[in-house]
């Protein structure tokens, strides 16, 4: 069986709400006060997020997959 690694990026890039980047710390939250160890069982990699672009002028108000894509390299 494969090991499993967490991802975490706590961005705002990309979401219909701000605040989404709140969830990740919340479910870990809700986790640990529910009994669980999962988190603290696995590995969790936590990807840089980059909110400041939402308050970049110059930046489409849009989707900004191309800012998040970089962190996943395909191979």
């Amino acid at each position: 069986m494969n090991p499993i690694k967490i991802v975490e990026i706590c961005s705002e890039l990309g979401a219909a709400q701000l605040g989404a980047s709140m969830g990740p710390d919340a479910i870990r939250m809700a986790a640990h006060k529910a009994g669980s160890h999962f988190f603290s069982k696995h590995p969790i990699i936590r990807l840089p997020e980059r909110n400041a672009l939402l308050a970049d002028k110059n930046h489409n108000p849009g989707f900004r997959y191309g800012d998040i894509l970089p962190h996943f390299p395909i191979g």
